[in-house]
């Protein structure tokens, strides 16, 4: 989950270096507005991903046992 959030972080922070917009409060209230929106809304998927994330990785070093 500590990925995915940090990419949607680190995209939100690229976006507001590249974007030059000329009323500057109105950019920023849309910013926080979009960041908090993309960053709740997607929090249902962030878990999912970061469950079978962390699987695979415990199945790759062999700390869960299928044969169990």
């Amino acid at each position: 989950m500590y990925i995915s959030t940090a990419a949607m972080t680190g995209a939100i922070v690229l976006a507001m270096l590249l974007i030059h917009p000329p009323n500057k409060p109105l950019a920023r209230v849309v910013v926080l507005v979009a960041s908090l929106a993309l960053i709740l809304f997607t929090l249902p998927y962030r878990k999912g991903l970061a469950l079978a994330m962390e699987y695979l990785i415990d199945l790759r070093w062999d700390r869960v046992r299928l044969d169990d």
